[in-house]
């Protein structure tokens, strides 16, 4: 209890310099209605179902000239009608807030979700892979980003209920024109409820990261990072987790960027053998008036579900067209493998091979109102099955999403 007050207060904070500051709110509303063909995807006794889905959500931002406060807040209540699926709902709360003085910044990246893996993660768009661009699509690294990627996607087969805590508070100091050093804290805990008999195990990730950039010209930045964090699953061993890599920045305009990060990562658990590797990560960013994409690759390891550590590789692309005045696209592909790190823990049951296709079209009915059609296409191979799995779903949805300010 007394590790969530101080998350409290560390989220709290920077709330306390932006009272006098206008605040831009963006409430928005969601119905979805859908029928999915495997709605547990998997490879026998396939089920399918009728989805519908509530969800509302707000982003509630305020900018100053020496801070910034961005809450992002989401509820969501899906049915799977008649199907041996039961009703899921998931809550998510995310902030971000900075307080800048001459030569120095403080701040935390954070974030409560409270969800159901039956979904193996949130469907849809850039965020369901981690949030990996922000409003002004910048180039995030993918390792500072609070939750870079949801291995469990694509893994369990019942419902489970899971709450995930993380917190990432930073402090920045200029050192010079061109060159700042930031310190930053690592705090994860992840609970598990209804687990039915599966074997997933409560945990917590506790660590710190130094990093270091310098400005070489307009265009390009360097890095060098240093991190680790200790993994305590509940029950089983714990294991230290570092990580050392160098990361190159280049704006080829102001409308596209892309990033090079290389590094070395290794696994050094109490019990079992020590593992190390590589940690590769580039992205491509791109914008203008007409278009948002943004190509992601990545290698790396992390804690799982099951209380050891998997190493996973990532493809992730976007594409968000305006096709017209009234008419939108938007276009994401991701493929995910993941292999455990520790054989002698569980074997190779659990490495698994996770895809997934969206595409969908909206057209704007008013400035506030718009009318949505999407298709759906997930692949798992599961190490533990004998087969692969497939789902396909059709989704329609209306939305109303005002802006107002006070």
């Amino acid at each position: 209890m007394h590790k969530y007050k101080l998350l409290a207060i560390s989220l709290a904070l920077p709330l306390a310099h932006s009272a006098h500051a206008a605040w831009e709110i963006t409430p928005q509303a969601m119905v979805e209605v859908g029928v999915e063909d495997n709605i547990r995807l998997t490879p026998r006794n396939e089920e399918d179902a009728t989805v519908t889905t509530a969800e509302v959500s707000g982003q509630f931002k305020n900018v100053t000239e020496r801070s910034f406060v961005d809450v992002r807040a989401i509820a969501r209540y899906t049915d799977f009608g008649d199907s041996s699926v039961d009703a899921t709902d998931t809550q998510r709360l995310r902030l971000d807030a900075e307080r800048r003085g001459e030569r120095w910044a403080a701040g935390v990246r954070s974030q409560v979700t409270r969800d159901s893996l039956i979904r193996y993660g949130q469907v849809g768009g850039v965020d369901a892979s981690g949030e990996v661009v922000d409003d002004g699509a910048e180039v995030v690294s993918p390792g500072d980003d609070v939750d870079p990627i949801d291995t469990e996607q694509g893994t369990i087969e019942v419902d489970v209920d899971r709450l995930h805590i993380q917190a990432r508070p930073y402090l920045r100091y200029q050192v010079s024109e061109r060159s700042r050093l930031t310190v930053e804290g690592i705090y994860s805990k992840r609970e598990y409820d209804n687990l039915q008999g599966l074997v997933l195990r409560d945990s917590e990730e506790k660590g710190a990261a130094l990093g270091y950039d310098y400005r070489l010209s307009e265009r390009d930045t360097v890095d060098i990072k240093v991190q680790q964090t200790t993994f305590e699953p509940d029950g089983l061993a714990e294991a230290d987790l570092r990580r050392a890599t160098v990361g190159w920045a280049r704006r080829l305009s102001e409308r596209t960027r892309w990033r090079l990060e290389a590094g070395v990562r290794e696994s050094d658990p109490d019990q079992g053998s020590k593992e190390s590797g590589l940690h590769l990560s580039a992205s491509l960013n791109h914008r203008t008036e007409l278009d948002r994409f943004l190509v992601l690759a990545q290698r790396s390891n992390t804690p799982s579900a099951f209380g050891d550590t998997i190493e996973y590789d990532r493809i992730l692309a976007n594409w968000q067209r305006k096709l017209t005045e009234k008419w939108s696209l938007d276009a994401t592909a991701q493929y995910t493998t993941t292999e455990s790190e520790n054989l002698a823990f569980n074997g190779n049951l659990r490495d698994r091979d996770y895809g997934e296709l969206f595409l969908g079209v909206r057209r704007a009915l008013t400035p506030e109102w718009s009318l949505g059609a999407e298709f759906r296409h997930r692949y798992v191979d599961r190490a533990s099955d004998s087969g692969t799995a497939h789902s396909n779903g059709f989704y329609i949805s209306i939305q109303y999403s005002p802006i107002t300010q006070f």
